[in-house]
């Protein structure tokens, strides 16, 4: 549970920042339609499959989504919650993830982290499971691993949009942190224990006009059924809608409307 509490509160900070849980990292079936986005790796117009993220473009929309893409997100301590943060951006299809940490796999790292096996004992982590996260969603996200200490100069010059630390001690979480105050970068400090989780999030100063939350209240968009949409604006529900619930200045979007002209 903590893991996956991680990754909600990830990639809902990407989505609001403008660099992300979705509930499951599976993949839904594929469908044909298709949108013209920037494609994440080669800055040029490419398509974006609507069946391969359809589950995140309902969830969070697609100008979210198009954010998400183009984020860039460092992942430093690879055990069972950073593996599965790691593993969960890449599938959500971010435009990179860096891999760091150096500390060697042990014994124990093969009961949470299941993209490590016998023979990765004593190599270091972010190398050993580099592989099979990049073989998630090659096509568009770039994973690459950074060896050695994190600097603030580094972390701008990767043009990092948030970094995620995931279990690690509270004195490296503090130094990091700040390093990414200097460097302008997101933090995200996650941390599992057992069936208890704990995160924390930086996202500036918020004395700036970079952080901008455009959701009123969290909630999910409702849908409702129309009955009946008359010239005058008078808007009839299906009995089985039930109340809208909507007040004033709600934004209000209408979809497979037939037999009316739209002006």
């Amino acid at each position: 549970a903590p893991r996956f509490v991680a990754h909600a509160a990830l990639l809902g900070a990407l989505a609001l920042l403008g660099g992300f849980a979705l509930g499951s990292s599976e993949r839904a079936p594929p469908r044909v339609s298709a949108a013209s986005v920037r494609s994440p790796s080669a800055g040029a117009e490419a398509e974006m499959d609507d069946g391969l993220y359809s589950r995140q473009l309902l969830t969070i929309g697609r100008d979210a989504q198009l954010r998400v893409s183009q984020s860039r997100v460092l992942v430093t301590g690879l055990r069972g919650t950073g593996v599965e943060v790691a593993k969960n951006l890449i599938l959500a299809g971010v435009r990179a993830v860096t891999l760091h940490d150096d500390a060697p796999v042990g014994w124990a790292d093969l009961a949470a982290n299941y993209c490590l096996e016998e023979a990765h004992v004593g190599k270091p982590r972010a190398a050993c499971v580099r592989h099979a996260l990049a073989s998630l969603n090659p096509e568009h996200v770039e994973v690459d691993v950074h060896h050695g200490a994190l600097t603030a100069a580094q972390l701008a010059a990767a043009n990092v949009t948030v970094l995620v630390a995931a279990d690690l001690d509270h004195a490296e979480e503090v130094r990091l942190n700040a390093l990414c105050r200097l460097a302008g970068v997101r933090f995200v400090g996650a941390c599992g224990r057992g069936v208890f989780g704990r995160i924390f999030c930086d996202f500036g100063r918020g004395d700036d006009d970079e952080f901008v939350v455009e959701d009123t209240d969290g909630e999910p968009a409702r849908e409702v059924h129309i009955q009946e949409l008359r010239v005058d604006g008078t808007v009839e529900l299906a009995e089985a809608s039930g109340p809208h619930g909507l007040a004033r200045g709600d934004f209000v979007t209408f979809s497979n409307v037939e037999g009316l002209e739209v002006r």
